[in-house]
């Protein structure tokens, strides 16, 4: 999916949220070549915490569902 969509940032939800903490270090290290390229460097790959609330996880479904209906603002930072 990075190669594809180019995030600026990649969060971690559900079952890998709540693991991420033993598997940050295998992720990281799995996708450390793709991020070497200059044009996916920015990219930060972040883990929602398993006790935050679920307004978290909706503003999440709002924000996949907005790149989803209008794909052209993936072109500009939020």
């Amino acid at each position: 999916m990075i190669g594809v969509a180019n995030p600026h940032t990649i969060i971690l939800g559900g079952y890998l949220g709540a693991m991420s903490a033993h598997l940050m270090a295998s992720i990281d290290e799995r996708i450390a070549h793709r991020l070497a390229i200059p044009a996916f460097a920015g990219t930060k790959v972040v883990a929602v915490e398993p006790n935050v609330p679920r307004v978290v996880g909706g503003a999440v479904l709002a924000a996949r569902d907005a790149c989803f209906y209008d794909p052209l603002t993936l072109t500009r930072p939020v």
